[in-house]
């Protein structure tokens, strides 16, 4: 498992792009969008605490109209097998809940399996399953997202590192 820093302290800032939480996600897919001209889209920060078991983070995204969105989450990870499991809230732009999310991983050398169930005041908003599969320096990756009204979209993709 890698190392990891036991504070973090982020700051990006969109010009000519948007969508920056995907930059800082644990999803290998990327889906930065381009916007036209150069100027200013979006600042994110991220303020992050790593244990050896505990993770605590707030991530925070402004646009030019303001708040974004806001996150706040914890996670508890278990080791051997690795067993992590997390709660995360996000709040949009008028301070209102936007999702609630439970979260739970396995990882089992060289695979890893997680499940994620977002929730809203209405009830279940989405469920996410996905599946990484890592050896050597190759990642091949499947993330699956549906809601009440079927499936929402797929993810499956390989990742070579050089």
């Amino acid at each position: 498992m890698p190392q990891v820093a036991p504070f973090l302290a982020r700051s990006l800032t969109g010009f000519g792009v948007k969508d920056l939480e995907y930059l800082i996600d644990n999803d290998p897919w990327t889906e930065v969008t381009l916007v036209p001209g150069w100027y200013f889209e979006e600042e994110l920060l991220q303020f992050a605490w790593s244990a050896d078991c505990w993770r605590l983070y707030t991530t925070w995204m402004f646009t030019y109209a303001g708040l974004g969105f806001g996150e706040l989450g914890v996670s508890y990870r278990f080791s051997q097998p690795v067993v992590e499991l997390g709660a995360y809230l996000r709040i949009n732009g008028s301070f209102a809940l936007d999702w609630a999310k439970l979260q739970l991983g396995v990882t089992v050398d060289p695979v890893s399996v997680y499940s994620a169930t977002a929730f809203d005041f209405f009830g279940l908003k989405w469920e996410e399953i996905g599946l990484k599969i890592q050896f050597s320096q190759v990642l091949i990756y499947s993330v699956t997202r549906f809601d009440l009204s079927g499936l929402n979209w797929i993810k499956v993709g390989f990742e070579l590192k050089f």
